[in-house]
C-alpha cells in the first residue's frame, strides 16, 4: 500500500531512480538556464535531468547527477551538497509561473487594482463621515504610493530587458525625497549616486533599499496595508531571486563548446523548459540516444499543434543541431 501523501511527496534523491530504471521508459526531466535564455544563447539554454548525468543536451556538457548543486572550480568539486530531492526539482521543472518578468508585469496589474480599491475605499469613507480608519490618507497619498511600488516594478523590468533606467531612477529618488522612515540626511538615495551606478547588479540593491525605507511610511498611510505589503514583498523577492539558483558546475572551467558567459558564472538559475519550448526534444535528439520514433503528446495552450516542432528545428537550424 502507498499513501496518497507518498506519491505527491517523493523526497528522495534523483540518483535513486537508477535502479528503478533498468529498462524503458527512462526519465528525462528538463529545465532551462534563465540566463541563457535571455541572452538568445540557444545552444546553452536547454538543461536536462537524468538519474545519471545532468547538463547541457546541446552543448554536451554534463555532470554526475549526484552531484548536481555541488560548488566547483575549474573542475574539482570544493562543497559538496546534500543531493537535489525529487520533491524540489519537480517544483523546478513544474515552475512556469517563475519567470521573473512575468511576475513583475502581473504586479503591475495588481497594483493598479488596489489603486482603484484604495481610492474607492477613501471615497466611501469621506462621503460617510467616518474618518478613524483613514488618518492622514488623502489622494496625494494613495497615487504616491502607486506611483512608487509601479515605478519599482518598472524600473526592475527596464533592467530585465536590458532597456535604460535612468529615467525611473530619477522618478524614484523624486518620489522617495522625505519619505524615507530614517534620518534623511544620512540614508537619502542621492540621484547623483544613482546614475554612476546604472549597472545590473546596483539597481536591484535600490530596489531592495527603497522597499525598506518606504515600508513604514506606506504603513501609516493606507487602507488595505495587508495588501499592499504582500506587493512589497513580492517586489523584494523577485529583485533577490534565489529559486532555482544552482552552483554551475562548469565554474572557470576550459570548455570551447559552452559560453564564455556560463564559463565566469559561480551559479546558474533554472525554471521551467516550457517557457522557452513547451516540447523537451532536444533531450532525446542527443545522438547517443539513438532515437528512431518520438511520440509527442503536446498539451500546450497555443491553436498551432506543431509550434513546438517548429520551434525545435528553428532552433535546431540555429545551432547545427541534428533533427531528424
Amino acid at each position: 500500500m502507498t499513501s496518497y501523501r507518498d506519491l505527491l511527496i517523493d523526497e528522495r534523491p534523483l540518483s535513486h531512480q537508477r535502479s528503478q530504471h533498468g529498462k524503458d521508459p527512462y526519465p528525462i526531466y528538463t529545465v532551462i538556464d534563465k540566463w541563457s535564455n535571455r541572452a538568445k544563447m540557444e545552444a546553452d539554454v536547454f538543461f536536462e535531468i537524468t538519474p545519471h548525468e545532468v547538463g547541457y543536451s546541446i552543448t554536451g556538457a554534463f555532470v554526475d547527477s549526484s552531484c548536481f548543486g555541488c560548488q566547483f572550480d575549474e573542475g574539482v568539486m570544493i562543497k559538496n551538497q546534500l543531493e537535489m530531492k525529487m520533491l524540489y526539482l519537480q517544483g523546478l521543472c513544474g515552475s512556469v509561473f517563475a519567470d521573473p518578468e512575468k511576475i513583475l508585469k502581473e504586479l503591475i496589474k495588481i497594483i493598479k487594482k488596489l489603486f482603484w480599491h484604495e481610492s474607492d475605499g477613501m471615497c466611501n469613507q469621506t462621503s460617510s463621515g467616518n474618518q478613524s480608519d483613514i488618518h492622514s490618507l488623502s489622494p496625494s497619498h494613495v497615487k504616491e504610493v502607486f506611483q512608487v511600488t509601479s515605478t519599482l516594478v518598472e524600473l526592475n523590468l527596464l533592467v530585465f530587458r536590458e532597456e535604460d533606467p535612468s529615467a525611473h531612477l530619477e522618478i524614484l529618488h523624486k518620489l522617495l525625497r522625505g519619505k524615507l522612515n530614517k534620518e534623511e540626511t544620512k540614508t537619502e538615495i542621492t540621484l547623483q549616486m544613482m546614475l554612476e551606478e546604472i549597472v545590473r547588479k546596483s539597481i536591484p540593491e535600490q530596489t531592495l533599499y527603497a522597499c525598506e525605507q518606504y515600508s513604514d511610511w506606506l504603513q501609516k498611510h493606507l487602507n488595505h496595508k495587508g495588501a499592499w505589503m504582500v506587493v512589497i514583498k513580492s517586489i523584494e523577492l523577485v529583485t533577490r531571486w534565489i529559486w532555482g539558483t544552482t552552483y554551475n558546475f562548469l565554474y572557470n572551467m576550459t570548455a570551447h563548446e559552452v559560453s564564455p558567459q556560463i564559463l565566469k558564472e559561480k551559479t546558474r538559475h533554472y525554471e521551467d523548459a516550457g517557457i522557452f519550448i513547451n516540447s523537451p526534444y532536444f533531450s532525446v535528439l542527443r545522438k547517443e540516444r539513438h532515437i528512431d520514433l518520438i511520440i509527442s503528446l503536446d498539451f500546450s495552450d497555443d491553436d498551432d499543434p506543431f509550434e513546438t516542432v517548429v520551434q525545435t528545428a528553428d532552433t535546431c537550424k540555429k545551432t547545427t543541431y541534428p533533427i531528424p
